[in-house]
């Protein structure tokens, strides 16, 4: 019968620890309401524990309470703990007999041994292991058999050799098996809480990327997410653009579209439309991978209007360049040409000069020479010209 009392309390117990697991999922242990409700959850089974117990006389009961209390005091802390105890020791009381101190002492036994433990082993930051947990049964329930010495007319004794077997037999595996449960769910716990920075993580990434970031479906072209950036280039809210296809941001013909869902990593410029009609130039980088079991490809949207502008000034630039490079070759040429002429001029103005000079105004040589005079000065002032022509070209 002591076995099968034990067996009942032990399935009490393991049946909380499931009731807990469906508390943390919608009340989490980080929260004052979370931690009150598990305080009175493994209070609650305390005194269910007790109301069924294994009666060895009088006043003189055993029951699950100590794995109870310990482990709520363990995973759960302070105020659970608290909670927990405050039932389990006011029942307790109240229940009375000759096994009250005992009774008592074990309940805040428990509680301050589950307590160390608690800020110890630290169990919310790391799970327990199956050693770790049986060690800490063993001691609860060490120090829940050295209580009986409390008990009157030294019948402690009695009690340790009829119960104190399979009390330390199964209480510590009972221990193990309700604390791994509880483990594994503050590992699930923990898993979701990661799961969740990332995701948030991502998200604010995501959200701050200056360039606008489409995950889209490779067989439906359908847009499944979009960030704030999109969003603002393309002047869609979020929820509209979930609702379309890539295409249809598309100003360009079907069959240049579907280049847009092609096997290239990075895609040639392309032509945009915003959602007031406006076209614009965009650059698209592409990579696929597969997302909850379907292929899908992340697209990288720049709107490129700004530069391709800067390359149509930089080419009318260079243009430009080009073209006083050559306007200043040739007015080097022409001034160069112009310089030799003018000296040639020069020659000739001279010896023309001379030659009036020694010839009588009377003879028709002079008239002739007067006529080559006049025409070389006359090349003299355009050669002057052609000159400064050539330097305002080197100049310009």
């Amino acid at each position: 019968m002591i076995y099968i009392d034990l067996i009942l309390n032990l399935t009490l117990l393991i049946s909380l620890t499931v009731v807990s697991g469906f508390i943390e999922k919608r009340w989490a242990r980080r929260t004052s309401t979370g931690l009150l409700l598990q305080g009175f959850l493994f209070g609650t089974a305390s005194v269910i524990g007790m109301t069924h117990p294994l009666n060895l006389g009088p006043g003189l009961i055993f029951d699950g309470r100590s794995i109870m209390i310990s482990l709520c005091a363990l995973y759960f802390g302070p105020l659970a703990g608290a909670v927990t105890g405050a039932m389990a020791l006011l029942y307790r009381i109240g229940l009375g007999g000759a096994g009250t101190i005992m009774g008592v002492l074990v309940i805040l036994s428990s509680l301050g041994i589950g307590l160390l433990a608690h800020f110890r082993l630290t169990p919310a930051t790391r799970p327990l292991s199956a050693i770790h947990l049986y060690l800490f049964g063993i001691l609860v329930h060490v120090a829940m058999l050295t209580m009986t010495i409390f008990l009157p007319e030294g019948s402690g004794f009695g009690v340790i050799m009829r119960i104190g077997l399979p009390v330390m037999l199964m209480y510590p595996l009972a221990t193990v098996l309700a604390g791994k449960i509880l483990s594994d769910q503050v590992e699930a716990d923990r898993t979701m809480e990661s799961l969740r920075e990332n995701e948030e993580k991502f998200r604010q990434l995501f959200n701050l990327e200056s360039d606008a970031i489409f995950l889209i479906d490779n067989e439906t072209g359908r847009i499944l997410e979009a960030n704030a950036a999109a969003a603002a280039l393309y002047g869609y809210s979020h929820e509209e653009l979930c609702a379309i296809k890539n295409t249809d941001l598309s100003a360009e013909p079907d069959e240049t579209r579907k280049a847009t869902v092609s096997d290239m990593t990075r895609i040639p410029v392309r032509w945009h439309r915003r959602k007031n009609g406006t076209e614009f130039p965009v650059e698209i980088t592409a990579t696929h991978l597969i997302w909850e079991s379907r292929p899908v490809h992340i697209a990288a949207i720049r709107d490129i209007t700004i530069r391709m502008q800067a390359e149509k000034d930089h080419l009318k630039l260079q243009a430009q360049l080009y073209q006083a490079q050559k306007m200043e070759s040739v007015g080097r040429l022409a001034g160069g040409v112009a310089h030799d002429y003018n000296n040639m001029l020069n020659v000739i103005l001279g010896y023309t000069e001379l030659a009036l000079d020694k010839v009588n105004s009377s003879e028709p040589l002079y008239a002739d020479l007067q006529e080559i005079l006049a025409a070389a000065r006359r090349s003299a002032d355009i050669t002057r010209q052609l000159l400064a022509f050539a330097l305002s070209l080197i100049h310009i």
